[in-house]
């Protein structure tokens, strides 16, 4: 018995590995860098993609990737802290679809929440307007992810979060 269970072990990572590529060969042809390699793993990724980056700012967006995770996100919570001497924030919203507000509780911590009952499928939760003294790394970012609500029978998803320590992915949009 314990051979089958080890085989579809097997055969679901490499399903899991065959989709993370593919969805990685998808975004380069979108003109997006792929996602990182520990995204592999099953796991919610929050990831911020930069676009529109020039000496004066950019636009930076937090998706919640769901890698090998069928529950749609039905609520989210969090804090983004990040260096003021190196970073402003001019602008954020909380996009159409997800009842949601961001605000920042001091100079260099933003916090944000949202809800959407039907679920979240994919697509920015967060997208923030920025000036920056130097190109953005995700080093410049440390997020919490303090809730994560399934929208099916609402069950705390915040353990199916995966990143490298608190900093978030990031990822450049190329024009």
């Amino acid at each position: 018995m314990r051979s089958v269970t080890g085989r579809a072990t097997r055969w679901t990572l490499a399903a899991a590995l065959a989709l993370a590529l593919a969805a990685g060969a998808r975004a380069e042809a979108r003109g997006q860098e792929p996602p990182p390699a520990a995204a592999q793993e099953p796991g919610i990724y929050p990831v911020l993609f930069v676009t529109g980056e020039t000496a004066a700012g950019a636009t930076v967006e937090l998706h919640l990737k769901r890698v090998g995770v069928d529950d749609r996100i039905a609520s989210f919570q969090g804090e983004l802290v990040y260096d003021p001497a190196r970073l402003t924030v001019s602008a954020g919203q909380i996009p159409q679809g997800i009842t949601g507000s961001w605000h920042q509780a001091r100079p260099g911590t933003l916090r944000f929440a949202g809800v959407a009952l039907a679920g979240i499928d994919a697509g920015p939760v967060l997208t923030l307007t920025v000036a920056a003294t130097r190109p953005l790394a995700a080093d410049d970012f440390a997020l919490t992810l303090e809730e994560v609500v399934s929208a099916t029978g609402f069950r705390n998803l915040v353990s199916r979060v995966r990143q490298d320590g608190t900093h978030p992915a990031l990822s450049r949009v190329r024009p």
